[in-house]
Formats: C-alpha cells, structure tokens, sequence
C-alpha cells in the first residue's frame, strides 16, 4: 500500500490496469488520465451496480469508509433523475432537481463541486454527472413562454470498453461473494 500526500493509505497506481480483455483505443491514455478514468468509473459502479460490494471488495478501511462516503452524498441528490439518453430534461425537471442540490452544495465541496444560486441548471447538471465520467448533451432549443429554452438529453452511457469493465468488476464480485458464502457453510 503507499502513502498518499497525507499519509492515507492508497492503491499504488501502478496496479491500477484496465482489464486485458479491454480493447486499448488508437490514443492511449497517459497514466493521470488512466487514474482519473478508473476512479470515475469506480464511482459509477459502486454507485449503481456494485453498491452490494462495496464493503467486501475495497482493499482498505479508509478506502471503504471514503466510497460510502460519496455514495450516501450523492443518494441525496437524485442523479437517476439525469441518467439515460432517452431522458428528455426540461427547464422545469433541472430546476426542481437544482433545488434539491443546493440543499447539498456544502456537501458537494468534497467532490470538488462549487454551486451557487447563479449556477446554470445544465452547468450544474454537467457537473455532477462528470463525477461518473458522462455528459449531458444539448439537442435542441424551443419557445416556451416566449422564452427561448434548450432542452438537454439525460447522461449518455459509457462507451463499450467501459460497460466491459463493469461487467467484469461486477462478475469478479458475484464470485467473490459466492466463494465466501461457500466458505461460510
């Protein structure tokens, strides 16, 4: 385990790999980003899929207590509400779910999430969903109320290579689980 800039433990990154079975792209990424990649896409899956998992697979306490942290953080802010392409989000959707995140703006500063009242609805939107390495996409403006609003698709969806990660995280997790219930009986 090395010590971060703390003294926290952390993964040393040289064992941070994308898994072999993964496709590299024709533009590989440099270690930073590899590392930046991998963390959001951790955060996506114990988010969504792996929340089960999260206390018999993280390496260390500080680790684990660190990703329950964020998890419970970001329960409270409906991100669901934004995920999914076929999710078309209105002027009203992103202020009624902006009200509700600025109750948690405070607990945002952790994720290095700065919101004010003159946050832009889709800037803040974007914001969040980048903590899972997504984005929210604008595809068309419209009058309403003689006003002109843009309309926003909900997150898009992790390219392939990235689904395969998931997949595999999560099938080394159900074998874990299933090896220590075996291990039980």
């Amino acid at each position: 385990m090395v010590k971060g800039k703390r003294g926290r433990p952390r993964q040393d990154p040289s064992k941070i790999v994308t898994p072999s079975k993964v496709e590299q792209s024709e533009n590989p990424l440099d270690r930073r980003k590899q590392r930046s990649k991998y963390k959001k896409l951790q955060l996506y899956y114990y988010f969504t899929v792996g929340r089960n998992y999260i206390n018999s697979n993280l390496s260390n306490d500080y680790e684990r207590e660190s990703m329950l942290k964020k998890v419970e953080t970001l329960d409270k802010l409906n991100i669901p509400q934004l995920m999914g392409q076929e999710r078309l989000l209105t002027v009203q959707d992103l202020t009624d779910w902006f009200e509700n995140l600025y109750q948690y703006r405070f607990e945002l500063i952790k994720f290095r999430i700065d919101i004010t009242r003159k946050t832009r609805l889709a800037c803040a939107a974007q914001r969040v969903v980048r903590l899972f390495g997504l984005d929210i996409v604008r595809f068309d403006r419209v009058m309403e109320n003689g006003r002109l609003e843009y309309r926003y698709r909900g997150a898009n969806s992790h390219s392939d290579a990235d689904r395969r990660i998931l997949n595999e995280w999560l099938e080394r997790d159900r074998q874990a689980a299933q090896a220590d219930e075996i291990d039980r009986d």
